[in-house]
């Protein structure tokens, strides 16, 4: 367990420093995915329960930002979180897109 938890904050703390908008994406998911698998091996049932919900959401959830990521480079032709938010800053990125 605290392997999975150790290899999350690592990851976390590589989270914070990435700056391509796909990388930060890919990821977390790994992180979400380390975390979900950490609690499913306490072996308890809602502990599996909970881990197995974290597992589908996240292919909901991690397709979806994909996406937005993919409309986030056609809009602004690049992957770059500074280019990008440097270019939202007036605007809503939602109105953007």
């Amino acid at each position: 367990m605290s392997i999975g938890v150790w290899g999350s904050v690592v990851i976390a703390v590589r989270c914070s420093q990435s700056l391509d908008v796909k990388r930060l994406i890919a990821l977390s998911s790994v992180g979400h995915i380390r975390m979900a698998v950490a609690v499913m091996l306490r072996g308890y049932r809602v502990s599996i329960d909970a881990g197995f919900l974290v597992l589908l959401t996240h292919g909901f959830r991690s397709s979806l930002a994909f996406f937005v990521s993919f409309l986030l480079y056609k809009r602004f032709s690049s992957r770059r979180l500074i280019l990008i938010k440097s270019r939202t800053r007036f605007r809503g990125i939602i109105a953007g897109v």
